[in-house]
């Protein structure tokens, strides 16, 4: 993933960890010097995924659920981000008919 429009050269991958609770857990390895000055933006998305059996596919009626700034804290030693949900009762996941 490109981590910075100011400094396209740096690169970011993830190892991320979906656990049943809901945590989700985002181990990022950086490839490069990140730049103090550089945020990185989270988004987590809710979708349906429309593949085929050899795993290609998309995600499709894809919607923002969250989305957060992150901004100097990423360096060249390991971090961790973990995002817990919050519980929300039946009246805040239906849509008014």
């Amino acid at each position: 993933m490109h981590f910075c429009q100011s400094h396209p050269e740096v690169l970011i991958d993830f190892m991320v960890y979906i656990y049943d609770n809901g945590f989700i857990q985002c181990l990022p390895e950086v490839s490069g010097t990140v730049p103090e000055d550089c945020p990185m933006t989270i988004e987590i998305t809710e979708g349906i995924y429309n593949g085929n059996e050899d795993g290609n596919g998309s995600i499709v009626q894809e919607k923002v659920i969250h989305n957060s700034v992150l901004s100097g804290f990423i360096t060249n030693s390991i971090s961790v981000i973990t995002f817990i949900p919050q519980p929300r009762c039946l009246e805040q996941t239906t849509e008014d008919e």
